[in-house]
């Protein structure tokens, strides 16, 4: 298990479609896996299919989703802002919503 204030590690390049992201992961239960992203101003997460399992993003200052995805749909999330925006996710093995 990692611990909560490990580094944040650059998002891997293939899922970043421009700027800056950061992830931080803290437990992978196997099935379910629960960590931070980090974007930078003007940044933007890939559109991406989850295959095998379901996602959601949650803004930690308003604690609203913002981003929900289940096993066979596709999501992006972009920060249209000038500030640094932290989001929790959450991927599941079984379906969100």
């Amino acid at each position: 298990m990692r611990s909560a204030n490990a580094n944040w590690e650059p998002l891997d390049k293939d899922k970043v479609e421009f700027g800056t992201i950061f992830r931080q992961q803290f437990q992978d239960f196997g099935s379910c896996c629960v960590g931070k992203l980090m974007l930078q101003p003007h940044s933007k997460i890939k559109n991406h299919k989850h295959l095998t399992n379901s996602e959601i993003y949650i803004d930690t200052v308003t604690g609203k989703i913002v981003s929900k995805c289940n096993i066979g749909e596709s999501h992006e999330y972009e920060n249209c802002t000038d500030n640094v925006q932290v989001l929790l996710y959450v991927q599941t093995t079984g379906s969100l919503f």
